[in-house]
């Protein structure tokens, strides 16, 4: 279903009773029931359409987003620049982070938190990842879903016991589940159907490591992580090779390995039909930048091509980086889904840098793409036909005779003169015509020639 009143939008997240959607200018968006004030627009009035979430303390509206997160009737929003965490909605067990029990019907900042990455939430807890790596939680810690060796409701964050160099993290219902740099998987919380992975049903209040498959030794190579849903228990995780692996809650096939036998250890996915294995694709879409022409002046307008490996999404004229030129303005065009070409003119002479950033756009997997560059040499034209300052050479002062450019093939044409009579004259010469490579920028000898009295060129037999 199409939700109304809503463009530019980068990220969506839902709960049970609302949802929320983040703008590409920081700004959110809600709708819902708003019993707790979820919605955050100050009021506990049900809205069926979009509205803009208020500041903090109902000042303004909330903006300079860059992630944002969903519980079960609250929502959580990170601050780009600071990396401070915003809450608003129901807080029965602190989930809001406030040091209080209070629902808000606007935002609040969870307290002592800085520098998060990374949001996600349970029912009612909340999780963070810190930019040194760290993770915090708070809110509801019945089952230990805090990981702070403890079943205490926390109503401000606590430092996860035992936690380094993660990279995501993700809450379920009662549980929660990190994924560390090193390509391994950790988690902690409720675990009556095997969610921890652990080859046990033993709740757990801090971290443990995921078992591998047949519960031999560990799951290791996962490149992300995901919980099914927050009122589910199941678990599942992608390797670097594309392979899926799956754990937890299996009552109606949910993990994919042809069963509905709860695993309390990874089982792999099968493929399609239960033949195979199923993969995804994991290999970021690489781009290749072409100019045209190859060896173009400070006068021409250059056409770069950027050919993806694989159609990609998301990839707009902002994301062509030009040194030392312009882009020139109708001149994006996309001529199909991996290929893409702009116009861009010449500023001043020397190198002209192409560039595309990585994670600009992404494929249809998400996978981010990769960065691609090119440097193209511009060479300056001569626009009328003249002498060059001369050069001695031997017993000779040689000059070269610029004859202009040709307007075809964009080669610079000129030639190099020897006076015949003494190194001050200019008429009376033996020359060669030459012309100018344009890959080495030098010059490639041709015939000789003979400039006579009138100034006239002659070949020289």
């Amino acid at each position: 279903m199409f939700v109304a009143g809503l463009s530019g939008i980068t990220q969506i997240s839902a709960g049970c009773y609302g949802a929320i959607a983040l703008e590409s200018n920081g700004k959110v968006w809600a709708w819902g029931w708003n019993a707790f004030g979820e919605v955050g627009d100050n009021t506990t009035i049900q809205r069926k359409t979009p509205v803009q979430v208020h500041g903090v303390n109902n000042v303004g509206d909330l903006s300079n987003i860059s992630h944002i997160a969903s519980g079960e009737a609250f929502f959580l929003a990170l601050n780009a620049t600071s990396g401070t965490v915003y809450a608003w909605g129901r807080n029965v067990v602190g989930q809001l982070g406030d040091n209080s029990t209070v629902n808000r019907w606007t935002p609040v900042q969870v307290s002592g938190l800085s520098g998060i990455t990374q949001l996600s939430a349970g029912n009612n807890f909340s999780i963070a990842l810190k930019n040194d790596g760290t993770v915090y939680t708070w809110g509801d810690n019945s089952s230990g879903q805090l990981g702070d060796n403890t079943i205490i409701n926390r109503w401000t964050p606590v430092q996860v016991s035992g936690l380094s160099e993660i990279t995501q993290v993700s809450g379920g219902n009662v549980f929660s589940i990190v994924l560390k740099n090193n390509g391994t998987v950790w988690t902690w919380g409720y675990n009556g159907v095997g969610s921890l992975g652990d080859n046990t049903i033993i709740q757990r209040k801090t971290p443990v490591q995921v078992h591998g498959v047949n519960d031999f030794e560990y799951l290791e190579g996962i490149t992300s992580i995901s919980i099914g849903s927050t009122s589910g228990g199941q678990l599942s995780a992608i390797k670097s090779d594309g392979t899926v692996y799956a754990w937890g809650s299996n009552g109606a096939g949910q993990l994919g390995d042809n069963t509905i036998i709860e695993r309390h250890t990874p089982v792999q996915v099968l493929g399609v039909g239960g033949a195979g294995i199923f993969s995804v694709d994991t290999t970021p879409p690489d781009v290749e930048i072409s100019a045209s022409p190859i060896s173009p002046t400070n006068a021409t307008t250059v056409t770069y091509t950027f050919e993806f490996s694989k159609n990609v999404t998301g990839f707009t004229v902002d994301d062509i980086n030009v040194t030392n030129g312009t882009r020139k303005d109708g001149t994006f065009d996309e001529v199909d889904g991996d290929t893409y070409t702009i116009e861009v003119d010449k500023l001043a002479d020397g190198e002209q840098i192409v560039a595309v950033a990585a994670e600009a756009c992404q494929d249809v997997a998400g996978n981010l793409n990769t960065e691609g560059t090119i440097t193209v040499v511009m060479t300056n034209i001569v626009t009328s036909p003249g002498y060059s300052e001369g050069t001695v050479a031997g017993d000779r002062k040689w000059f070269k005779y610029y004859l202009g450019m040709d307007a075809v093939s964009g080669v610079i044409k000129a030639m190099l003169v020897a006076p015949k009579d003494g190194i001050g004259v200019r008429q009376g010469t033996f020359i060669r015509a030459d012309i100018l490579d344009p890959d080495t920028h030098k010059f490639i000898s041709g015939q000789i020639y003979y400039i006579n009295r009138e100034g006239k060129i002659e070949l020289y037999n």
